[in-house]
């Protein structure tokens, strides 16, 4: 029999979209057909993941059922490059969380050391969930799982007040998305090329990125203005992030995009 190489098996397979749900189910379909395919498929089937406290369809894991899979197959960990923690339904606090839910939730980050991209997302029914409401051990493995050297994207949404101060080890990040109330820090990663703030920082988003000292690195910035008052600093924006290719604009309503309309328009005149 002729064995294909499985660096072409590898090649077929990336073809298969694993975020979509008829990728995801031909690749599972793949791994029960064959041995030979069975590493190719869950190299594909486990390269992008989510956990959740309440998953419901896809490729959402509850913890404990990722945790036995690690447990059972370690290799396994080897192949997760993205993981989505999804804490929307009820966050991880220490007034909700069992001591084995938080354990195998510890033991899943532990073991995922090849990550290149993380996200969390929060929000407790109507509003945002706060950093300090989440366990502490928890938060101090997410934060110690972000000092990884291969993390690139990093994205922290529906979350408040999340520190600053955990980027500081994230020499290698490209691209960050922030989702939350913040204080941006005039330090924070040297090498970031993509910035989306969908909220605000406390301070206000430009005046924070006109104090970021590395804003001139910026390739890519995507913004949701809140106020009207942040308009009269986007020159300044504009000229400190003199490398942006890419701007994106959003607007909390209709009034906003009117000023910046009529403010743009005598920006360039």
């Amino acid at each position: 029999m002729i064995t294909i190489p499985t660096e072409i098996v590898d090649h077929i397979f990336s073809f298969l979209d694993v975020l979509s749900p008829s990728g995801y189910n031909d690749l599972k379909a793949c791994a029960r057909a064959h041995p030979f395919l069975l590493t190719s498929a869950e190299r594909c089937l486990f390269s992008n993941i989510r956990i959740s406290r309440n998953p419901t369809v896809g490729r959402a894991f509850h913890c404990s059922n990722l945790s036995n899979v690690l447990l059972t197959k370690p290799h396994i960990a080897n192949y997760v490059r993205a993981l989505g923690v999804d804490l929307s339904s009820s966050p991880l606090d220490c007034h909700t969380v069992a001591p084995r839910e938080l354990e195998d939730m510890l033991f899943v980050i532990s073991k995922l050391r090849a990550l290149t991209t993380i996200e969390i997302r929060g929000h407790h029914y109507w509003k945002n969930i706060e950093w300090s409401w989440l366990h502490k051990p928890f938060r101090e493995a997410f934060i110690n799982c972000l000092s990884l050297p291969s993390i690139k994207k990093v994205s922290i949404l529906r979350m408040d007040d999340f520190p600053m101060t955990a980027f500081d080890q994230c020499k290698g990040l490209t691209e960050l998305s922030l989702d939350g109330k913040f204080e941006l820090s005039t330090d924070l990663c040297p090498r970031l090329e993509s910035l989306s703030i969908y909220y605000w920082f406390k301070s206000g988003i430009f005046p924070g990125i006109i104090t970021w000292k590395n804003a001139l690195n910026l390739r890519r910035l995507d913004v949701c203005i809140p106020g009207v008052g942040e308009l009269a600093l986007f020159s300044d924006v504009i000229r400190i992030c003199s490398a942006i290719t890419d701007l994106g604009l959003d607007f909390l309503d209709k009034c906003n995009f009117f000023s910046f309309f009529h403010f743009f328009a005598s920006f360039h005149t």
